[in-house]
This record gives C-alpha cells, structure tokens and sequence, in this order.
C-alpha cells in the first residue's frame, strides 16, 4: 500500500511527474547502445587490419629468410668444391624450375663416391629443388662475373653471383587512392668468391 501526502491529490501529482521524467529518457540508452556499437566496430575493424599486415609481414619475413639461408648453402657448395669450380660446372647455372619437373636428383654420389663436377650438379639439382619447395614461386641461378672468369687455381680471383627469386605479396605503390594488391617477384643476390 502506497501512503500519499495528506491527500490524494498529492499522490497523483507525484505519479504524473514520474511518467513524465520516464516518457522523456524513453529510448535514451537504446541510442547509447547503438553508439557504443558503432565505436566497437571502428576499434575491431582497426584491430583486424593490424591483425593481417602483421601476418603479411610475418609471411614476407619468413620467406626472406628462407631466401638469404639457400643463398649461403649454395655458397658454402660452390666454395668447398673447387675443382667444380675450376671445370666450369657453377658458371652458368639457369633460372629453370626443378620443383615441378618430374625428374629426380641422380643418386650417383648418395651412394659412392663421384667426382667434383657430378657432386657440383647434384648440389644444384637438391638446392633448385629446396627453393622450389620452400618460397612462393622460387626460381634461383647462379652467374659466373665475366671479368673474373679466370678460377684456374687459387690463387686467381673469381666470383659467382648467387640470386633466389620468389613472389611476394604486397600493395602497389604507383596508385596510391585505388591501392590493390598484387604478387611480385622479389630476389636476393649473393656474390661468391671460393
């Protein structure tokens, strides 16, 4: 039971003042809510962006560093076998693509001993493959400098340039209001000197 003032009256006065206050905050936190909403989403759109360039930078990193650890091992190849080196089997290595190829690696020198120049295309065959496998559209050759071609004995100078070639994502750069992405293909160069 409800006790009014000293009349009834009173008590219908304050009833009245109530509904009025409540009719005036009435739809007043659904519009909070549709605010706080629309803020969340901003803040959770922003954290999505960041969220995939850091996988994107992840991914690029990965791949760079796949690239410069096959450009030292084949580098480490070329400098332990010197007399491949010194028959010419580094000078011209092509840019080809042994991941997809069906044929396999011969097994010569897996198994026995083989000389210097097998074991030089065995090692190209094996490090083709390994970038083939491990980058996103790897490719690699290996060049011998012209001007220092002369790697008779040890004495003399000579230098192979080592390049790892496979593709990145990223934006593209020339159009910056309409930014798209879009696949290139990046490389990473080594010169050697055995």
């Amino acid at each position: 039971m409800i006790v009014c003032g000293e009349s009834l009256r009173s008590c219908h006065q304050s009833d009245a003042s109530v509904a009025r206050v409540v009719a005036r905050e009435c739809g007043f936190s659904l519009i909070e809510v549709m605010v706080t909403i629309v803020i969340v989403s901003f803040g959770l759109l922003g954290l999505a962006g960041m969220m995939f360039s850091s996988l994107t930078a992840g991914q690029v990193s990965m791949s760079r560093s796949v690239a410069v650890n096959l450009s030292n091992e084949m580098a480490d190849r070329i400098r332990s076998n010197w007399k491949a080196v010194k028959a010419g089997a580094f000078d011209e290595v092509e840019k080809t693509d042994y991941a997809d190829q069906g044929t396999a690696c011969s097994t010569a020198c897996m198994t026995g001993v083989c000389d210097p120049e097998t074991q030089a295309v065995l090692d190209v065959c094996l490090w083709k493959k390994q970038i083939g496998k491990q980058l996103p559209g790897g490719l690699a050759e290996i060049e011998a400098d012209p001007a220092n071609l002369s790697c008779a004995t040890a004495s003399e100078a000579c230098s192979f340039s080592v390049t790892v070639y496979w593709n990145e994502s990223g934006y593209k750069e020339a159009d910056a209001d309409n930014a798209q992405f879009e696949v290139a293909q990046t490389s990473y160069s080594i010169l050697v000197q055995p």
